[in-house]
């Protein structure tokens, strides 16, 4: 959620809420950008500990 609370994006969503707007989707749809990201990044980063592991495994029984 840090992500979404620095952002300029969320920034100028309060500023129009402030002025009387509805932005409730747009913020719904921004925490659910972000958390998208983030579960990305996140598998990613396992995906790569794996493939680093299967790496270490293949040379040692090259060896």
């Amino acid at each position: 959620m840090e992500l979404v609370e620095k952002s300029h994006l969320m920034e100028l969503i309060r500023e129009l809420e402030k002025d009387g707007h509805d932005v409730s989707g747009a913020a719904a749809e921004l925490v659910a950008l972000v958390n998208y990201v983030t579960s990305t990044q996140v598998s990613l980063s396992d995906i790569q500990t794996h493939l680093d592991y299967c790496v270490l495994s293949l040379k040692k029984s090259i060896r």
